[in-house]
């Protein structure tokens, strides 16, 4: 038995007669920190623990008592007193018999920290002598929510399942394992079953055999005492079992599934976010209700679990949940993709973006931007012994953007400058990519065997003009196979300034109809990922053979009065036109072979002038002046 110091008995004879104790339900919060927190992933934020209870009392109390078992002195000072919460140092009570037997027979055998691990299994121990010291002094125990540290309630967590009954379970698992709820004989009957399950090796070691998962590592002998590491048939290295307390739960629900319950989060009535990272949420207010912005399913969330690092997303969320906000954009699929610049590697033909779970990659096909699959693409250059970049104008602008557009455009910058990267990395709804470390594709080895320089501009900045649209038409193309949706792209160079979304330029268009639309010549264009691809093919293509390009650039270059001698005309050489005395040669910029490509089928590819657009578009300054208003 419990002998609880520090608290008057009256406390606890007075919740039998309060609002909580009809009712009997109980949520429970565990807090742990090692003895070694401080060199440890598992320093406590007490702030975080602060806010997550105060909002969990202010939400459920007093249908619902609030407790708090913790060992952490700091968090006991910042949580004691509260109305509606009972805070328990646990390490001032004496271990009841059975969890004595437990601690004396319990082995280790687990991949996580040894603390932690073994404070994860001993808790249901505590909890439950914690609630039958409850019950015994008279205080109803019907019904009991579990909950992790990083667990925030929006709404009564029964409200998960309308369909079962109860009072008639042992148990029901909302999250795995981070919020479960129990009957008081459920949680006595787990603890029961762990128990036995270590009284003796021989049973510990069968049951971690049959129900444990195996791991390809090993962690020590300290980490593996029940069962030693072992090399499986058919592999080289060592590998070893983990049994976490969650293991033995799910081993001990499959014995009576009928009474300890465990579905999938898309069948709960109130909806349950068990895991942040896989997609984005856009949350509004619906009434009472928390619901995503123009989601297939419209119903009300209950739970959402801010597992490891997404715990610094809390704060916010809960000024949102608790009406400071009028929306939340929750974004934590990207943020292991967006939080630096992304390598790209070779993969056969394809380009491959390093050093990001592919699982981030997946979970952008869900989040808010993507599942219009729209994306703004900057692309910047700066060859060396030229004038240097205004980083302050570039940041400006790619700021700009982000706040215009984000979520419903995704914002990326392909650059190849450390300073801009260094700048603009990391930002939320940003992409940034370097192109210098992306081993050319297939395309691009291709284009660069063959082109062949025809231009009065300076070399290497045309022929970065030229590869840009390789380099961006690889990018989205990985992004495509990764399951991200791409029906919307605009190419902006790095002095474009966007006021309203660039798609208002034209409502006449059905924009998922065609490859290209010129905004501005060059410097900001729509496409669809396949017009992107088949202007690299046919720019590929036009220079498969010197005689066919010399041909086309011919045709639809533009002659120039001047010779830019040397590299610039190594196609076409300078010629003095009949009737003239100076020199003139052949221009061949991006922008003309895009315009060549336009003319094959302008159906699909769109040229308006300005004057005809529907959103007005200032494609060159310096011809008029303009005296802006709101």
């Amino acid at each position: 038995n419990w002998d609880l110091e520090g608290y008057p008995m009256a406390a606890y004879e007075s919740m039998v007669n309060d609002g909580t104790n009809p009712s009997g339900r109980h949520i429970i919060f565990t807090i742990f920190q090692p003895d070694n927190a401080a060199t440890s992933d598992y320093k406590l934020n007490c702030t975080l623990i602060e806010a997550i209870v105060d909002s969990t009392i202010k939400l459920l109390f007093p249908e619902w008592r609030v407790h708090v078992l913790l060992n952490v002195e700091e968090a006991i000072e910042i949580l004691s007193p509260r109305q509606g919460l009972t805070v328990v140092d646990y390490r001032r009570a004496p271990p009841s018999e059975r969890l004595q037997k437990f601690d004396t027979s319990y082995v280790s055998q687990t991949v996580n920290d040894l603390a932690f691990e073994q404070f994860c299994i001993l808790r249901w121990n505590l909890i439950a002598d914690y609630l039958n010291y409850l019950n015994v002094n008279g205080v109803p125990v019907n019904q009991i929510v579990t909950l992790d540290s990083d667990v925030v309630l929006i709404k009564d967590p029964l409200l998960v399942d309308k369909s079962v009954d109860w009072s008639m379970l042992e148990t029901y698992s909302i999250i795995n394992g981070a919020a479960v709820s129990w009957s008081l004989q459920g949680m006595n009957n787990f603890v029961d079953f762990m128990v036995d399950s270590y009284s003796s090796k021989e049973k510990a070691t069968e049951l971690v055999r049959k129900h444990g998962k195996t791991f390809k590592a090993c962690l020590g002998d300290d980490h593996a005492t029940l069962i030693p590491c072992f090399i499986p048939e058919g592999e080289s290295e060592l590998h070893m079992l983990h049994m976490s307390d969650m293991h033995w739960y799910n081993t001990w629900v499959s014995m009576q599934p009928n009474l300890r319950i465990q579905k999938p989060f898309h069948s709960m009535d109130c909806l349950v976010v068990g895991e942040l990272g896989r997609k984005n949420f856009n949350f509004i207010h619906r009434g009472s209700d928390v619901v995503e912005e123009n989601a297939q399913n419209e119903g009300a969330y209950c739970l959402v679990h801010f597992q490891g690092d997404y715990k610094k997303y809390v704060l916010p969320f809960l000024s949102f949940v608790h009406g400071e906000l009028s929306s939340y954009y929750l974004n934590t699929a990207l943020d292991l993709l967006y939080a630096k610049p992304i390598n790209m590697r070779l993969d056969g033909d394809n380009a491959v973006l390093e050093g990001y779970p592919l699982a981030a990659s997946q979970a952008i096909q869900n989040d808010g931007a993507h599942l219009s699959g729209r994306h703004v693409v900057f692309t910047f250059y700066q060859p060396k012994k030229e004038q240097p970049i205004d980083y302050t104008t570039i940041e400006a602008i790619v700021d700009s953007t982000v706040k215009l557009l984000f979520p419903y455009w995704r914002v990326h910058v392909l650059v190849g400058d450390d300073k801009t990267i260094e700048i603009l990395t990391p930002r939320r709804g940003l992409q940034v990519v370097d192109y210098r470390r992306a081993p050319p594709s297939g395309r691009l080895r291709r284009f660069d065997a063959t082109y062949v320089s025809q231009t009065i501009n300076p070399i290497s900045f045309e022929n970065y003009c030229m590869r840009r649209w390789i380099l961006v038409a690889d990018y989205l193309n990985y992004l495509g196979v990764i399951g991200v949706p791409v029906s919307h792209i605009i190419t902006l160079n790095d002095d474009v300034v966007l006021i309203k979304d660039p798609l208002l330029v034209d409502k006449s268009v059905d924009w998922t109809g065609i490859e290209s639309y010129s905004i501005i010549n060059g410097a900001a264009v729509s496409w669809s990922l396949q017009g992107i691809n088949k202007f690299v093919d046919v720019l590929l293509d036009s220079y498969s053979s010197r005689e066919k390009t010399a041909e086309l650039v011919i045709k639809y270059g533009k002659t120039v009065k001047g010779c830019a001698e040397g590299d610039h005309v190594a196609l076409i050489p300078c010629f003095t036109p009949e009737g003239e005395e100076d020199l003139h040669m052949m221009h061949m910029s991006d922008m003309h072979w895009y315009n060549t490509w336009v003319s094959m089928q302008p159906n699909l590819r769109i040229q308006k002038p300005f004057h005809s657009m529907d959103c007005l578009v200032v494609g060159e300054l310096g011809r008029k002046n303009f005296n802006f208003i709101h």
